[in-house]
């Protein structure tokens, strides 16, 4: 009902016809009346003129009014003479109304109806006053306020406007004192309306009423006066009201006394409101007489024209109407000879503020320098003058010099005439329309809206798109872009901008309803502070940050003397504040004045004080980095009250409270940097912002060598960017230290879980949970383990998952505790700061082997999902994720299996319908059997695990189930391969595990030790050696398995428990019999979770791999000299997949630990490992980015005269052996980054003796094996066929190795041809399952088969 104009229509089919008769027929009844009024009020729109709403719904519009008005009159014109028909009831209702108590807003309904009605319509007004609605109103003067004011308008234009009253009827002179008095008030107190101006102006200007004393008190009112005044500007666009108030202002003028009333306040809005209407002679008159009275009696009221522009408007009258105006030259020669007068004026103001500002400022530095109050008596009335004005804003026509339009450019003074029914329409094409506004010099906007209506329909503006620009031919900077919505009326475009356009554009780029043409109703600009507080702001704002930047440097240079000085910080800057506070309460008129000057003292005392306790110029921490360590040692001390730390630690935590608690940057910093005037004050700056750009240099470097990482997500000139950036270092160094000093300690993850949570605490106690500082957190945890050398962070990133895998164990057995879910969920926190970084994909490959043993022995559980869910960025391959999806698509998959069984029995029943049932009841129950097909790019499946036949070692029922199941998935293969590529098979592995029925006992089991205790059903003994030839597999793997079954409490013995590969295993008898007689109970047999071992072979071979990759980024960028860094990926890719596809098919697959295989391994490497070694070999110097393209990498020459610029500086891993993998974590780490090509750099400056010599050859062969995988005999051959040449070396043996080693002679060519290569494992034979493939391509896919429910 908002959106649609109904109430005409309603009124035309009779509603309001229906709703006063519905009146008529029940008087009495008073929620009938209330209802119907409030109706009434509504189909009217009558609430235009409540004095307390105005605005608050939707009025008619001017048509839909005076048909709503000529219904009422024809329902009227119905009634029989003599009777007071259907309109009777109206003021019957406010009657009843009047009687009832509680219906004062139905009363106030009732009599917004009748001013609606009798206001502009003299017919109905005549049918009211013979229905009796005159007594009523007369029965409402006696009411509240705003009910009086409402009965005195209704009144007024009964008696005075349609003149209905008779002559007899003296009733109305009685109550017109106090409609006086009430109008006068209205005007402060209520939002004058039209009719209350209008009757203000018919009781003061009426000369026939005997109000002579009330006219007169009314006049010299100055409250009054400036109350109209106001009015002007609030219905400027109202003819009628203007017309009003000038006749009022007249009756003023008529009474003038000297100095009685501020006539000046009226000129500035009579000359607005004649430029808004310049074109209506009548108007324009008016306003003319009036100024020309008010020049005429004083001339300093013509000073003030002068000085507000008079001569100019005044110029606009006389080019529109000519010489037809009364009185325009008259005035136009008093304003012109009063010109002088207004420059003089206009000097002396100036010397006058100028001095008054400068004794203002110096009393307010004495104040501040000597803590003594200021005694000059007026002061403060004088200050509060000096910043009167900031809250006041600048007239729109004092903003903007001309207007340009895109079309129809006789209409374009439509935009500013003030009046919201007339408008511009554009004439052109879609998003053709703009309106050029030419800024006064200097203007910057702190407003500017245009004013559209929604009755346009398609005309109206629906997007708008808002340009600057500094001339018209480069209008082109886009500061805004509105969508304007159906219903609006006024679109603000620009708010608070931060510098001065010379031009700015609205252009109009679509139109509601896909409009073509536009209409605009005008535009407001709101300018800058019109007063001279924005100069006193200006000094102000100098003075104050002078005094006291100058005490923080001071201050500064004592901290850096003594750094415990750094505690008395926050007694000084509270002492500061506290008395800037107290002076800006006494004598600071406003928010505004108090803001700026509070602002401007933060920023002169914080900024230099962060940037001297967060730097350091030597390797010494910051003074702030100092109290932040020294708060965390003192942290469990402090916890006794009143010790010495808990004094220490309060002090440090009211500093950094208060250095924090407000940020010193500010996006429109322009507007609060403390002006730049004098020579001293610019020096000062530049000191100042040389420190700036030292402090950005000097984070920059630190950031780049300590971790790469981003700093916190602050402003860099912020002060609380200095402080988040110091916090980091903090939390790095102790994260650090703990890490090279706790690395090795069995407790090493609860001890860094525990340092978490001490570093978490004292962030929220020093500096709350503020974005900068949970960033800097984060970042100094990544930056430390970033600094982790290779073997350490894997045995880190092992220790990680192997604590998950521990936590995640104990809360799923029966044991498990809140307690446990509580601290994984601390230690999950940390976690996620691996995200990002290279040591997820280790922990990734860690954690992907742990998930996988549990998952396979325990199944699915719902911590897992929460786990990886919560960590999930930790895992850039997503390989845990894909594990999780992968297990619910093999539910999937076999719950088709299911429905595949259901129906070949259903055909296999409709084939033998003539057997008996008793055939069938004779049949065993089968076992309980799931199959998990398993997808190898994600599951980490060794060859080791393979079962070629499962036929060879299961019984017949459930070999009968895995055939059958390998039938179907046979089946769904091939018909997948009829449209796609080729289908994939099944690969059985001894994964899984099974529930075995033991007695009353139920064993849970893996599926090789379900093997082993079947063996037992058809043997009494089984030797340990025949199940090793049986199973293929390796005596460590099937001794894991073998353990837990011939423990003490085992259902199985073994003869030989010292070295059980040689025993023969037999039934425990004994708890055989426990089995049978002891109650039904679950025993969990699984084996234990082994966990991984990483030594130093491993991160050796990871790192040979590493070193490869790095000489393949040089070699090739040495000959490309310049490429893409995308395409830079792609070829070393390419060329690892090469090197890894002329490896030896024999070679053993992944293991547990990348590479860490016998011999060399699989050759295998991602994206994001190239990306890393690239980023590496630019930190070192050989490559580096284009300054211009950062995606494009060059390579840097060699430089002779500098032996080292331009080389990367790498390190090869030594082939030393450690049997202590621990102890060698204890030691300092190896630093296999420190220079792989330092061998190949000799020394251009001197000559090298021969033992130098003889070293730096040993060195280079050793460190050519270790990078090519070849023994120190070959290395040392190929180094000599390739005269020393390490570069030609590795280039010749990266691209071909074996014609290499054939050219050095290390290989003699074999003439007979090359043996066919034997058939991959099963293990990587394509399949995929059907439910899946979409998600699947060519990748191999392995099967681990999942038995139960055996006997």
């Amino acid at each position: 009902m908002l959106r649609y104009e109904w109430r005409v229509s309603f009124a035309t089919e009779g509603g309001v016809k229906a709703v006063l008769s519905c009146m008529q027929e029940f008087p009495t009844v008073t929620h009938v009346q209330q209802l119907a009024l409030a109706t009434l009020k509504v189909i009217t729109g009558a609430s235009k003129h409540d004095l307390r709403s105005v605005g608050s719904s939707v009025p008619l519009s001017e048509s839909g009014t005076q048909m709503m008005l000529e219904i009422f009159a024809s329902i009227g014109s119905a009634t029989p003479e003599g009777s007071k028909g259907l309109l009777g009831a109206v003021p019957a209702a406010i009657d009843l109304m009047l009687q009832t108590k509680g219906c004062m807003l139905s009363v106030r309904n009732g009599l917004l109806v009748i001013i609606m009605l009798i206001s502009n319509h003299k017919s109905l007004a005549e049918q009211l006053v013979a229905a009796g609605v005159t007594a009523t109103l007369k029965k409402c003067l006696s009411l509240s306020r705003a009910e009086t004011m409402l009965a005195i308008i209704a009144l007024n234009h009964i008696s005075m406007v349609h003149k209905l009253e008779s002559k007899e009827c003296r009733e109305h002179l009685d109550f017109k004192d106090t409609e006086l008095q009430m109008l006068v008030v209205s005007l402060k107190e209520l939002a004058a309306t039209k009719e209350v101006i209008q009757t203000l102006e018919q009781l003061l200007c009426d000369d026939t009423s005997q109000l002579e004393d009330q006219r007169s008190q009314v006049t010299h009112s100055r409250d009054t006066y400036q109350d109209l005044v106001r009015l002007i500007e609030q219905h400027r666009a109202d003819r009628a009201v203007q017309l009003s108030i000038l006749r009022i202002l007249n009756k003023f003028l008529d009474n003038y006394e000297e100095d009685m009333l501020p006539w000046h306040e009226s000129i500035e809005p009579c000359l607005s409101s004649m430029t808004a209407f310049i074109s209506d002679r009548e108007v324009v008159q008016l306003f003319i007489r009036f100024l020309y009275r008010l020049a005429s009696l004083n001339k300093d009221y013509a000073v003030v024209m002068c000085r507000l522009g008079t001569k100019d408007a005044l110029g606009k009258a006389l080019d529109k109407h000519g010489t037809n105006l009364l009185l325009l030259g008259e005035l136009r020669d008093l304003v012109t000879d009063c010109e002088k007068y207004a420059s003089l004026y206009k000097k002396m103001t100036t010397s006058v503020l100028a001095g008054c500002i400068q004794m203002v400022l110096g009393q307010i530095e004495e104040h501040r320098r000597s803590h003594q109050p200021i005694n000059i008596p007026f002061f403060d009335v004088f200050l509060r003058n000096l910043c009167q004005g900031s809250s006041v804003e600048l007239k729109e026509d004092k903003c903007w010099e001309k207007v340009e339009v895109s079309s129809n450019h006789h209409r374009a003074n439509k935009l500013t005439d003030k009046n919201p029914k007339t408008y511009w329409e554009s004439n052109g094409c879609t998003g053709s329309h703009f309106i050029n506004i030419y800024m006064h010099k200097g203007v910057v906007i702190r407003q500017l809206a245009i004013l559209v209506a929604s009755e346009d329909s398609s005309y109206m503006p629906a997007r708008v798109l808002v340009l600057g620009g500094d001339d018209p031919t480069n209008i082109n900077s886009e500061l805004n872009t509105v969508n304007v919505t159906p219903s609006a009326t006024r679109v603000v475009l620009l708010e608070n901008q931060t510098r001065f356009w010379p031009i700015i554009q609205i252009r109009v780029k679509r139109c509601q309803q896909g409009g073509i043409d536009t209409r605009v109703h005008g535009f407001e600009v709101l300018g800058p502070k019109p007063t001279f507080w924005p100069v006193f702001k200006e000094q102000l704002c100098c003075r104050t940050f002078l005094f006291y930047s100058t005490k923080a440097h001071t201050w500064c240079q004592e901290v850096l003397e003594d750094r415990t000085q750094l505690l008395q910080l926050f007694n000084k800057l509270n002492s500061a504040l506290r008395h800037e506070q107290m002076f800006a309460d006494r004598f600071l008129p406003d928010a505004e004045a108090a803001e700026a000057l509070g602002r401007t003292c933060w920023e002169a005392l914080i900024t230099p004080i962060v940037h001297s306790i967060t730097l350091s110029e030597s390797s010494a921490p910051s003074p702030l980095s100092w109290l932040l360590s020294e708060y965390l040692d003192n942290a469990e001390s402090a916890r006794r009250c009143k010790s010495r730390a808990a004094i220490f630690n309060s002090r440090v935590r009211r500093l950094t409270h208060l250095l924090v608690h407000v940020d010193t940057s500010r996006p429109d910093g322009e507007e609060l940097k403390p002006p730049v005037k004098s020579k001293g004050l610019n020096g000062s700056k530049e000191l100042k912002n040389s420190k700036d750009g030292k402090n950005k240099e000097t984070a920059a470097a630190s950031s780049s060598s300590s971790s790469g990482q981003a700093k916190p997500k602050v402003k860099s000139s912020s002060s609380i960017a200095g402080i988040a950036l110091c916090w980091q270092g903090v939390v790095q160094r102790q994260v650090k230290k703990f890490l090279e000093s706790s690395c090795s300690l069995p407790d090493f993850v609860e001890r860094y879980r525990t340092l978490y949570l001490r570093l978490k605490n004292a962030m929220e106690e020093l500096f709350g949970q503020q974005t900068a500082f949970v960033l800097a957190l984060r970042h100094g945890f990544s930056a430390a383990l970033l600094h982790l050398s290779i073997l350490r962070a894997m045995h880190v990133s092992e220790r990680f998952a192997q604590y998950i895998d521990q936590m995640v164990q104990a809360s799923g057995a029966a044991s498990g505790s809140v307690e446990t879910l509580e601290r994984l969920k601390q230690f999950l926190e940390p976690m996620l700061f691996l995200s990002g970084l290279e040591l997820a994909s280790t922990f990734e490959h860690f954690y992907r082997y742990y998930l996988g043993d549990r998952l396979l022995a325990q199944g699915n559980v719902w911590l897992e999902s929460a786990v990886i869910d919560h960590i999930g960025s930790c895992f850039p391959s997503r390989f845990p994720q894909q594990m999780l999806k992968n297990l619910s698509e093999s539910a999937e998959l076999q719950q088709e299996f299911h429905l595949y069984r259901l129906q070949q029995l259903d055909r296999c029943l409709q084939e033998h319908d003539q057997m008996m049932e008793e055939e069938w009841a004779e049949s065993e129950e089968e076992a309980e059997v799931q199959v998990l097909v398993l997808s190898p790019r994600c599951w980490a499946v060794s060859s080791l695990c393979f079962l070629e036949e499962p036929a060879n070692h299961f019984p017949a029922e459930l070999c009968s189930y895995l055939n059958q199941f390998t039938q179907f998935y046979t089946h769904s293969q091939s018909m997948y391969g009829l449209s796609h590529s080729k289908p994939r098979r099944l690969q059985w592995t001894w994964l899984g595990h099974a529930e075995l029925q033991f007695g009353c006992w139920t064993l849970h089991v893996s599926t090789l030790q379900m093997f082993i205790l079947l063996q037992l059903n058809t043997h009494e003994e089984v030797r340990v050696d025949s199940l090793l030839q049986a199973t293929g597999l390796s005596a460590a793997v099937l001794l894991h398995a073998l353990l837990p079954l011939i423990t003490e409490d085992g259902p199985l013995t073994c003869s030989s428990p010292e070295d059980p590969t040689q025993g023969v295993l037999r039934l425990n008898q004994q708890v055989a019999s426990r089995s049978e007689c002891g109650v039904p109970l679950c025993v969990r047999l699984l084996p234990r979770q082994t966990y991984l071992n990483v030594d130093e072979d491993a991160a050796g071979t990871l790192e040979r791999k590493r070193s490869y990759v790095y000489c393949l980024i040089v070699h090739i960028m040495k000959q490309e000299k310049e490429m893409h860094i995308d395409n830079l990926v792609f070829k070393v890719l390419d060329s690892c997949q090469k090197r890894d596809a002329s490896r030896s098919p024999g070679s053993p697959g992944s293991g547990p630990v990348p590479g860490s295989g016998s011999g060399s391994g699989r050759f295998s490497c991602s994206t994001s490992d190239v990306l890393s070694c690239i980023m590496h070999v630019i930190s070192k110097g050989c490559v580096r980015r284009n300054e211009d393209n950062p995606h494009i990498v060059e390579f840097l020459p060699e430089d002779p005269s500098t032996p080292q610029k331009g080389q990367a500086q790498f390190s090869f891993s030594r082939a030393g052996s450690r049997t202590d993998a621990d102890s060698s974590l204890m030691s300092a780490p190896r630093q296999f980054e420190d220079g792989v090509l330092d061998t190949v750099l000799f020394s251009m400056g001197r000559t090298m003796t021969q033992e130098e010599v003889r070293q730096l050859m040993q060195r280079t062969v050793q460190q050519v094996s270790g990078t090519l995988s070849l023994d120190l005999d070959r290395a040392e051959h190929l180094l000599v066929h390739c005269k020393w040449n390490v570069d030609l070396l590795v280039q010749r043996y990266t691209d071909d190795p074996d014609a290499l080693i054939m050219a050095a002679g290390l290989r003699s060519r074999n003439p007979q041809p090359p043996a066919p290569p034997p058939p991959a494992p099963c293990a990587w034979a394509p399949a995929a399952e059907p439910r899946s493939r979409s998600q699947h391509s060519a990748a191999c896919t392995t099967a681990a088969s999942r038995a139960g429910r055996s006997t």
